[in-house]
């Protein structure tokens, strides 16, 4: 808050020096936004933020604006953003690191100490405070009373306001040449715009902002714009004609003031005489234009110094809704066959532009999200892929665009380690990325809606740490996880132009050789110097996705007649034996990554698909069966391959005639290749599933409701966990399935037993599945799954 009320009194002083003409009274009401920003942690967010102006990249939250993390004294690598390059790198650079080895951060030592410093300096400006005013109460004890709120004593030598309740107005005995009409006017002032309560308070928080010297000066002329405000209200009122007494009964008071009145801040003493005679004299009441002009600049600053900067820029729910139905629809259209769970993870303002972190779910390893670019109109014009987290526990992608770059990935709630194989369960609630420019961020994030971070560099990136609440740091990029960079595909441009459909749809191989003939000329083109064939794809990866996904099947039996003919030399053969295992997959059955592009032909033998149907339970119990039946039904997709499910329940509960069952489903579809498993989607949902009996007595399908994603999640399992017609709340149901969530080894055991016992109904005797890093993760020669 300190850093924060710095940079707005700042501000404060320059727009005085343009408002020095103006009345004082706008000059002090300036000083109200330095008050706020010195006691409030919270505020508004606005485009009109004055620090949109500072390039800064502090950490956000809800109305709160960080320049140094609560977290700093725990965290791994502390560092500060306090928007100056220069500070920040010179105090970032002798900011201690953690030490693994060490008992305590020897950034909480720090911590510890300074804390103690500023509470002893705390004490003492408050021991101080009071004793000054316990002081001032003692020498007003023998004060006579004048009128209603005057008192009269010979143990002062100036006028001032005392008291906090029941203010009243104390004057010397002796004014001398002072008018004693003008004396109370001024502290009567005081009175009716409640200075004697907003000057306490301006000290208390200098009070807990005493290590900051600017607030010391801000103090100081707050007070100035405070008493010369007042003495231009005094005027407006008596005219100019009351001028040279008003003066001389200031300076007449201020001969005989005495120091202790002046260091005592909550009791109102004359001061900063010399500079309020000046402005008495040089007093003129303003035109109208002059108040006008000041009323609208002092408004607008307020509003600018108050405020923070928006948080990404504010989206409103109904632009949501329009962004997540464009993003449906382009997924709708471009992949028809994923018959997937759209999850929209995060959207950020990118300019008057949108950022869309998506990603429709296919199943495990699925190792790719979707960043889209949609404009102010809501259409997609652009599109980056992504990385997810599979090993590491979040994933790591890049844009470098328009000058900016734009970092985004997911989260996961759980590390693996490879030395051990063992999964540990991490909390990600801050991300920092630093990058080779010395550029930094650190943001809050939410593990369920991932990030995305916009940064003014287009330098690489050095590391990506990600800590808990606590600071305390759960992964890093050095050590355990890797940066992909991407670039923005326009995506006009990969609508199957009306060239690239005649040219599918040319009979017999003349239109597809020209498709893939065209393609691989443009990726074979450049970098001409490149060793890497890799480079070649990363230069043209429009051509390559061209070659594939409008290619497809026909461009995959089209390259694999050129390597049957031996037309696979060089540089074109590489690219070809690439792209044919990438539109292979699974179906590609060599291993061996040494070989030639047309050794790698001579020894593959395509695995054929065998086609299955889905799951049939095959056990007695009738509601397990109810359930079985409702999850094949709802998670079928033949089109894609067979399905698999293995549901853990609950409980049912029936009431006048309706039954409604708990349960938790792992769903899976499957392709068998040979003798290759590949799981190409799935899910692990829990849901409510509600039968109605019909006219024969037989249960039938009436409801089927499933927990929602994101933020959703947990309140829609609890909204659901109730009786089927009266609608009580089941106690501890949702509890149960929620924590079960955390730890389901037993559907996945389940699944695996199903999935042996299905390959083997169907006269399968050998099947592999591997993961995402080649590990056997299912084998039926190997069945240690089943009991």
């Amino acid at each position: 808050m300190s850093i924060t009320a710095s940079y707005v009194a700042i501000g404060v002083i320059l727009v005085r020096l343009l408002l020095k003409k103006a009345p004082k009274v706008f000059s002090y009401i300036l000083w109200i936004p330095v008050l706020f920003r010195l006691v409030c942690p919270f505020s508004f967010g606005s485009a009109f933020s004055f620090f949109n102006l500072i390039n800064m990249n502090a950490k956000q939250g809800i109305g709160v604006y960080e320049l140094v993390p609560q977290n700093i004294g725990v965290m791994h690598t502390p560092a500060i953003q306090s928007g100056i390059g220069s500070i920040d790198s010179a105090v970032n650079a002798s900011l201690p690191p953690a030490i693994p080895v060490a008992s305590v951060n020897p950034m909480e030592i720090w911590m510890a100490v300074l804390s103690l410093i500023w509470i002893f300096g705390v004490i003492a400006l408050l021991i101080y405070s009071i004793v000054s005013y316990v002081k001032i109460k003692g020498k007003l004890q023998t004060a006579t009373r004048v009128e209603a709120d005057v008192f009269e004593t010979d143990a002062i030598g100036t006028a001032f306001v005392c008291g906090f309740i029941r203010p009243k107005i104390y004057v010397p005995a002796n004014i001398g040449d002072a008018n004693l009409s003008y004396i109370l006017e001024h502290e009567r002032t005081h009175i009716r715009r409640k200075d004697y309560l907003i000057k306490p308070l301006a000290f208390l928080a200098l009070i807990l902002h005493w290590f900051n010297p600017l607030m010391w000066l801000c103090f100081a002329l707050m007070s100035r714009d405070m008493e010369m405000s007042c003495d231009e209200s005094v005027l407006s009122k008596l005219g100019d004609g009351a001028k040279g007494g008003y003066s001389s009964s200031l300076l007449s008071l201020s001969v005989k003031r005495k120091g202790i009145l002046t260091a005592n801040p909550l009791a109102f003493g004359e001061s900063h005489v010399k500079t309020r005679i000046k402005n008495i004299v040089n007093f003129k009441k303003p035109a109208f234009w002059v108040i006008v002009v000041a009323v609208m600049a002092v408004c607008a600053a307020a509003i600018a110094f108050a405020a923070n900067p928006p948080k990404g820029g504010t989206i409103s729910e109904e632009d949501k809704r329009k962004l997540t139905d464009v993003v449906s629809e382009y997924y709708m259209k471009a992949d028809p066959a994923n018959k997937g769970t759209l999850k929209i993870y995060n959207i950020k303002k990118f300019g008057s532009s949108y950022l869309v972190l998506t990603q429709k779910y296919r199943g495990e390893g699925e190792s790719f999200s979707v960043l889209f670019l949609a404009d102010s109109g809501f259409n997609i014009v652009a599109k980056a892929s992504g990385d997810i987290p599979i090993s590491p526990c979040f994933s790591a992608n890049v844009v470098k665009y328009q000058g900016k770059s734009i970092v985004y990935g997911n989260f996961k709630n759980k590390k693996w380690n490879p030395q051990t194989d063992l999964a540990t369960d991490v909390q990600i609630d801050f991300i920092k990325i630093t990058f080779e420019d010395g550029t930094y961020v650190m943001e809050q994030v939410s593990m369920d809606k991932g990030y995305i971070v916009v940064v003014d560099t287009l330098s690489n990136i050095r590391n990506i740490e990600v800590y808990n609440s606590k600071g305390e740091l759960q992964s890093d990029l050095i050590n355990e996880s890797a940066c992909s960079e991407y670039d923005f595909i326009d995506v006009i441009d990969e609508k199957n132009p009306d060239g690239i459909a005649s040219l599918i749809n040319t009979p017999g191989t003349e239109g597809i050789a020209k498709l893939v003939e065209e393609n691989l000329a443009v990726i074979m083109s450049s970098p001409k110097k490149a060793s890497n064939p890799n480079a070649y794809i990363q230069e043209h990866q429009k051509e390559y996705e061209n070659i594939k996904k409008f290619g497809g099947e026909k461009a995959l039996q089209y390259m694999l007649s050129q390597f049957e003919s031996g037309n696979v030399d060089g540089l074109r053969g590489v690219i070809m034996m690439q792209l044919c295992k990438e539109l292979l997959g699974l179906r590609n059955n060599v291993t061996d990554e040494t070989l030639t592009p047309q050794e790698w032909y001579d020894a593959l033998s395509i695995r054929q698909e065998i086609k299955l149907p889905d799951y049939v339970y095959d056990g007695v119990d009738p509601i397990e069966k109810l359930v079985y039946a409702t999850e094949i039904e709802k998670n079928s997709q033949p089109q894609r391959g067979f399905t698999i499910v293995a549901p853990k329940i609950f409980g049912s509960y029936e009431e006048d005639g309706l039954l409604k069952v708990f349960v938790t489903t792992f769903s899976a579809t499957y392709k068998l290749y040979g003798n290759v498993l590949d799981e190409v989607g799935g899910s692990v949902v829990p849901s409510a599933i509600t039968y109605k009996k019909d006219n024969s007595g037989n249960y039938v399908l009436e409801k089927y409701e499933q927990a929602k994603d994101g933020a959703d999640w947990q309140p829609s399992i609890k909204k659901f966990c109730t009786m089927p017609v009266s609608g009580k709340k089941i106690p501890g149901l949702a509890d149960k399935i929620i924590d079960h969530y955390g730890n389901r080894d037993d559907i996945r055991t389940l699944q695996w037993e199903n999935l042996f016992k299905h390959l083997k109904a169907n006269g399968i005797k050998d099947a592999t599945l591997f993961n995402s890093r080649g590990e056997i993760e299912f084998s039926m020669s190997n069945p240690q799954y089943i009991n």
